[in-house]
């Protein structure tokens, strides 16, 4: 089934967090996934952008370690990367 596979696809995608309890979300349109994220601590995001990666604004290292963002965000923004 079309879910299980969207569901094992999401939970690949949470082992990827750096978090004690983790969570993965996908976009999906038309059977195909469009972007895909996990949640992680704002320390990390900093981490990210300062790689070069497509960021709106970047968090300062250090910043805010003890708050996170959401999967389903992550997984928007990523897709604002691609589209």
């Amino acid at each position: 089934m079309r879910i299980d596979k969207f569901f094992h696809m999401a939970a690949a995608e949470a082992r990827e967090s750096e978090l004690d309890i983790k969570h993965g979300a996908l976009l999906v349109s038309g059977g195909k996934v469009i972007a895909a994220g996990h949640n992680s601590s704002r320390a990390a995001l900093a981490r990210k952008f300062a790689s070069g990666s497509h960021a709106p604004t970047a968090p300062p290292l250090g910043v805010g370690s003890s708050c996170s963002m959401h999967s389903e965000v992550a997984a928007l923004h990523n897709a604002s990367c691609v589209l």
